[in-house]
């Protein structure tokens, strides 16, 4: 975005708060952070800035890689209750392989979740859009991930969006709209917003280490003299001594000093307390964003990361996963089949844990006859077997036979 965009842009929002009851121009903190967006530390926090921190950059690649990474498909329930995987559904190959022209299953995926967490320079943080466009038939197509910048508007209790340059307006109808703490169901809220001097502290500790290094010292400290010096004189001795002994080139050199100038340390630039908040930034990112530390800091280490693990699943991925999937439900299939077409992440994967764990978890499944040894064949990403589709009765700890169930 060149200047004249910049200064345009709220001008832009202001203009479009004339005919919109809700948007940006409504709240005066979005304002605060379009014109200011400085934390308390004195730094701008922004979708760049922040990401400039090494953990939230991490917990974000994690969230997003992992819930694009998971097994997302269309399913179907028919009247005993039976869920089977529908691949003849129009949408099986547009939400397996490409739902965008622009990009494949894990790209849409990976960006989608990355605009919730982090905006981006034409769109607003803690929102995402698709539009779900649908050919001559009405059958869905494409699903265009919005990355231009957009607006809300209400018009006789309808919502409609107007995105970039399109001359028409898109109903709400049409558009799949993910929000990030919604206090309102309207309109989601950017974790930039809501933990501005946070993420504001994290950026200035990267600051201060770049200066400390930039600098090349391993202490700071003032240049002091007995005689009076004039302001040419003092920024003689101060340019001499950066150019000398400043910058990473020149850490360790041994200073030499005349004319009565000595040098007085006045204590490290970087010590146990800024790495001790550099871990308080780690921890404060991990609370943020639901991540875990041990995922966030080689630091950390954890005798049993497999429960940890399965506790990230279910307290933070598979919230997101519902999110995306409630939406997705109530967007892409009519009222008529809310229930019994729809999409769905399958977790089993992140939740089923190490070799020793799965095994664990097949046998109990095929003891109680919840799954036969096709279905744990197909889990495993293994074909079936000719009489695997059988039941059969409780493996006993002593024997590895097994006896069918004629059903």
């Amino acid at each position: 975005m060149n200047l004249i965009q910049r200064v345009l842009k709220p001008i832009k929002e202001a203009r479009a708060a004339i005919y919109a009851k809700i948007g940006p121009a409504k709240d005066w903190s979005t304002w605060q952070t379009i014109l200011f967006s400085a934390s308390r530390a004195k730094v701008t926090v922004n979708w760049k800035t922040a990401q400039a921190i090494p953990a939230y950059f991490r917990a974000v690649t994690i969230l997003s890689e992992q819930i694009a990474s998971l097994p997302f498909t269309v399913y179907t329930k028919d009247q005993s209750g039976n869920i089977t995987e529908n691949e003849n559904h129009p949408l099986w190959p547009l939400i397996n392989y490409r739902p965008d022209v622009n990009a494949d299953k894990f790209t849409f995926f990976e960006t989608l979740v990355r605009q919730l967490f982090t905006g981006g320079p034409n769109y607003k943080g803690g929102n995402a859009l698709i539009h779900i466009m649908r050919n001559g038939a009405g059958q869905v197509n494409r699903l265009h991930l919005i990355t231009e910048e957009w607006d809300q508007f209400e018009i006789n209790g309808q919502y409609f969006y107007k995105v970039g340059e399109m001359p028409e307006s898109i109903p709400a109808a049409d558009m799949i709209h993910l929000r990030m703490y919604s206090t309102d169901t309207i309109i989601g809220n950017s974790l930039q917003k809501f933990h501005q001097d946070t993420l504001g502290r994290g950026i200035a500790e990267i600051h201060h280490g770049a200066n400390f290094y930039g600098n090349g010292a391993q202490i700071s400290g003032v240049l002091e003299t007995d005689q009076p010096l004039n302001k040419e004189q003092k920024d003689l001795i101060q340019d001499s001594w950066n150019r000398q002994y400043g910058g990473p080139d020149n850490s360790g050199k041994t200073a030499l000093l005349s004319n009565g100038v000595k040098y007085k340390p006045t204590g490290k630039a970087v010590d146990g307390n800024d790495i001790e908040a550099r871990r308080l930034t780690v921890d404060d990112i991990s609370n943020i964003t639901g991540v875990p530390t041990f995922l966030l800091s080689k630091a950390e280490t954890f005798n049993n990361t497999e429960l940890l693990n399965r506790i990230f699943v279910q307290y933070t991925l598979r919230s997101w996963c519902k999110r995306i999937e409630s939406e997705f439900n109530s967007k892409l299939f009519p009222q008529s089949q809310w229930g019994k077409t729809f999409v769905k992440f399958d977790l089993d994967g992140l939740l089923q844990g190490d070799t020793d764990s799965r095994a664990k978890y097949y046998q109990t499944l095929y003891n109680i006859r919840a799954l036969n040894p096709n279905e744990i064949r197909r889990k495993e990403g293994l074909n079936a077997y000719e009489g695997g589709d059988a039941y059969g009765q409780p493996l006993a700890s002593n024997s590895t036979e097994q006896t069918p169930i004629n059903e």
